[in-house]
Parts: C-alpha cells; structure tokens; sequence
C-alpha cells in the first residue's frame, strides 16, 4: 500500500486535490494460441473496488473497473494497442500475423477507470489511469494447418473433496495450450465454468452446494490447431462431508484431514512424502494437530510406520526398488481430542520405485504476472520427473524455498508477490536418479511502469441476428471506424464462440445455417479488425420478434 500511496502522492497532492485509487488489477491471466489464426487472452474480472483511503489532504477515492485495454509489446518496450474492450469482458481473441510465427508475443492488459476531478476530466477528455499494465504469459505461436482435430482429453474424473469443493483431473493432451471447463448442477445443463483455463492436468471447483445435488464436467483441450472434442466426466453426488484430502485419496468421515498430499521417489533410496495442515474449522471446536501417523499398505495390511509433530510437512521413507512393488502411503492427523487411526488415514498417489537417471533441466523457464501480487511459473515437462522444486530470488537477495516437492504439473502459481522488485524463480526436477539440472526464468522486474499509444478502431454497430428459418440466421452490422476487415463466431447453448467466417471490410452480413439451429440458443460476436492487428467486437443475440417456431 505503501508504494501505491507514494505514487498517488506524486500525482498530486496540493491541498484540497482529490485523486482515484487505481482500479483494481485483472487476475488469473493466461493468453493460448487457440487455432491455426487466433492467440486467445481470458482474465478474471477485476470487479472489487481498491479501498479509499486518505494521504494528508489529498482525498482518494476507490473506484471500479469500467475498460480494460489490451497491448502488444514489441521489441524495443514499447506498446501497441489491439483492442479496448468493456469492464465487464473476460476474454480477448486477437489474430496471430504472418510474422508471428516462431516468435513470442507479449501482451499486457491495463484496467481503466473513469476518474478524477472535474477540472482533470474537462482538460484531459479521457479516463484517468494509474494502474501499470498486467502482462499475459508469453505466446510463441505456431504454424500449423487444422488437418484433424485435436485428440480430447481423456480419464475426466470428478471427486468431492471438501464440503464445497470437487477437483477435476484429467489427461493431458500434449500440445494443449489451454482447456475449457463445462459444468452441469443437474437438471441444467453444462454451462461454461472456465474458458480459458491454463496449462495442466487439475481443476478445483470451489463453489460446489446444495447436499445431494449432482454435479457433471467436461473438458475440451485449445491447441494451436484448434479444439478438440470434449470429454464428459463421472457424476458426483455432492455429500455433506467433513473434511476430504485435497488431491488425493478419501476419508471416512475424519475431521482432521492434511491437504495437497504428493508422494514421490526423489532419490534412488527415497521416496519423499509431502502435505499441508488440514483446514481449521473453528465450528468443529477439536483443537490444532497434534501429530500426523504415517502408513504403509502392504499385502492387504495397513501398517504404521512414522509419528510426526504438529508442524511436520513432510516424511522420507525407503523406496526399495529392486522389490519393484507400487507403495501405498495414507497419513491421518490427531488432536487432543481426536486420536488418529488407519480408518481416518487418507492416501497419497501410489508410487512404484525405479532404478532411474538424474533427470534433466526443465528449460526454459518463464515467469508473467498473472495478477495483483500473483507471479506464474511455467517451464518445460521433464521425461521420468517424479516432482519439481520451485526456489524464488527476490532483487539481489539469495534463493528461498517456495515449494520442495511439487506435483508433476508444469505450472506453479506464486501467490506472495506483491512486492514491487525484480523476480527470478529456478526449478529443477526430481526422478528415481535424484534431482536434476535446474532451469531459470528471465528476471520479471516489476519496478517498471510504461505508458500506452491510443489506437482508433471502433466496434461494429448496429449488429442485429435475423431467423428466417429454424435452421437459419442472418447477422447483420454497420461499419466499424478504422476496420480492414471482420470476423463472424458463433456460440451455441452458451458455450465457446467459434470461428464462422472472415470477411474483408465491404462484407457486412453472414447467412448461418445448421441444422436445429434456433433450439440451440444462437449468439454471435462480430469482431472488427484493423492492420495493427487490433480487435473490437460487439454480441448479439437473435431477435425474438423473428424468431421461427421449429
């Protein structure tokens, strides 16, 4: 807060002035080439106002999120406009140019707020901006022709595992830039819960209620030669349960249950054992832990084989390679007033030993800002990698431990970076041979600050989608100011819009057909493009008074 008091001051801070704080940053970034001709950036919608607070006597004034303004950054640092778009948007598709190919695109957002006095408002005629701009993860698009669609994720499974909370697994596919998340509460059907999700094999969702309703996901994968197929999960049967493992193996009711469990081989000799406290439920009034028991199954047996303290996090255990048997590990958490047994023990991933190599370096490693105070990491999957290290550098200070043993995703989300400085993060991975080389990220300097270029496209207007049939739509628009050319996607039952056509800057009407067309609740977006690559769009639905009666 400190920093961002100090620059409002600098802004002004005359007697009497009033200033807006900044508005709220976007979070959970992730921009993915999306098809053969398209990078796709979805956002979080910054929506919670930053707090008003006051700085001798200048007054400043929360505010809210009204544009967002979405930059390429080149070369040499600076920025070029692609779209502006509402405060209420989610999702920028912006096209990927010829000489786009091969090279990493960086593209930033910045959230705008209308503001200040009336004096500034009249003189500048445009929004007061303080925020700096939030980067997307870098693109590096490839050239490909769509010849097949994508293979689907495979192996979608859904799982309770907490009162309100199921996680969802899957396959993934291996050249997935990003997946899209459905999801179903029956009787309703799938409505889109992510849209453009990041890299990996997980998703949590936090906002599962109602006891005994039923729950069902699906899981499409973006490559860069378009979506695949999607993936239809188990249904789960939300139950009012206690506490459940988060990730990993189930309980029996137990009230004390450790968190994001992972079990892997990190030496020859070793398999390591990691875990989080359990949540604190004051409702429960069972105290702190106490200790945590550690078991081994074997030959249908359950077996204790270490008793740790309230603060452990973690256990090393033999890894026995030369028996070349999967190991079967659950741990269960006590109190004082709750004693710990086999019965409440909930289960890591099973793990079967191996006489392996050092695995390699995780190269290259890269780091954006994905959010206020969120850094992510990403870096390149390691053959045999068993579990990664991530380490973070802060300025010219030394590395410290953010996470030892970390799952086999290849993404790590730094949530404790709200620090204006300079950010460097090494990874290295573990396997049977120990662990290996390890990788580091460029130097993510947050003390930067940039201004932006204006761009002057405009959106299409008066866009109107006519039915002339039930199996027919037309959509119409006027031009858009500054257009060389549009884009026509369509999105059926509220799902992902799709790319119908591209049409050059004379061409303002598109003629849908599919078959039960109006049965699926039609919506259509016309994008308006210019030669900088900039993108303005503008939704409609289809017209009640035309609608045909199939």
């Amino acid at each position: 807060m400190s920093v961002l008091l100090a620059g409002l001051v600098a802004r002004g801070s005359e007697a009497g002035q009033s200033k807006e704080a900044p508005p709220p940053a976007p979070t959970g970034l992730w921009a993915a080439q999306t098809s053969p001709t398209e990078i796709t950036l979805a956002w979080g919608r910054a929506t919670t106002p930053s707090p008003a607070v006051q700085v001798k006597t200048t007054t400043v004034t929360a505010t809210t999120t009204t544009t967002y303004r979405v930059y390429r950054e080149r070369a040499d640092g600076s920025r070029q406009p692609v779209t502006q778009l509402s405060g209420s948007a989610t999702v920028a598709v912006v096209p990927v140019r010829s000489g786009d190919f091969g090279t990493a695109q960086q593209y930033v957002i910045e959230a705008v707020a209308g503001g200040g006095s009336a004096s500034e408002k009249s003189a500048a005629s445009q929004p007061v901006r303080f925020n700096p701009v939030t980067p997307f993860n870098p693109v590096t698009a490839q050239q490909t022709t769509a010849a097949a669609i994508p293979a689907a994720p495979a192996s979608v499974t859904a799982t309770q595992t907490g009162e309100t909370e199921i996680t969802v697994t899957w396959t993934e596919v291996p050249d997935a830039t990003a997946y899209r998340i459905g999801r179903s509460v029956s009787p309703s059907g799938f409505q889109t819960f992510c849209q453009i999700c990041p890299t990996g094999s997980t998703i949590v969702d936090h906002q599962a209620t109602g006891a005994g309703a039923q729950y069902k996901y699906i899981v499409a994968a973006y490559t860069p030669r378009g979506t695949s197929k999607q993936t239809t999960s188990n249904p789960v049967t939300l139950t009012p349960k206690s506490l459940v493992a988060s990730g990993a193996g189930t309980s029996k009711g137990a009230l004390l249950v450790a968190r994001d469990l992972w079990a892997a081989q990190t030496s020859r000799d070793q398999i390591t054992l990691v875990w989080r406290a359990p949540e604190p439920n004051p409702a429960l009034k069972i105290g702190p832990v106490s200790e945590y028991r550690v078991y081994e199954e074997s030959d249908g047996r359950t077996r204790l084989i270490a008793t740790l303290g309230a603060t452990a996090t973690r256990a090393v255990v033999p890894a026995d390679a030369a028996a070349g048997r999967a190991k079967q590990f659950s741990i269960a958490a006590a109190s004082t007033t709750i004693k710990a047994s086999p019965e409440d023990a909930v289960k890591f991933n099973v793990v079967t030993p191996t006489a392996g190599e050092r695995p390699g370096s995780p190269s290259p490693v890269a780091v954006s800002r994905t959010g206020g105070g969120q850094n992510t990491v990403t870096w390149t999957p390691v053959p045999g990698a068993t579990a990664y290290r991530i380490s973070r550098s802060l300025g010219t200070a030394g590395l410290q431990s953010l996470c030892d043993v970390c799952p086999t995703s290849t993404t790590f989300v730094d949530n404790d970076a709200a620090v204006p400085t300079a950010y460097r993060y090494v990874v290295s991975a573990y396997s049977a041979g120990g662990e290996g080389i390890r990788g580091e990220s460029p130097v993510l300097d947050l003390r930067q600050s940039t201004t932006d270029p204006k761009g002057t496209l405009k959106a299409p207007t008066n866009a109107k989608a006519l039915a002339t049939s039930p199996t027919s739509v037309t959509v119409t628009w006027g031009a858009a100011e500054g257009a060389t050319g549009y884009r026509v996607r369509r999105s059926l039952n509220a799902g992902t819009f799709v790319l119908l056509a591209t049409l050059p800057a004379t061409e303002m009407r598109y003629q849908d057909t599919a078959p039960n067309l109006l049965q699926q609740a039609p919506r259509y977006r016309i994008e308006a493009l210019d030669a900088n690559g900039r993108l303005e769009s503008v939704s409609v639905t289809v017209d009640s008074k035309t609608a045909v009666q199939p």
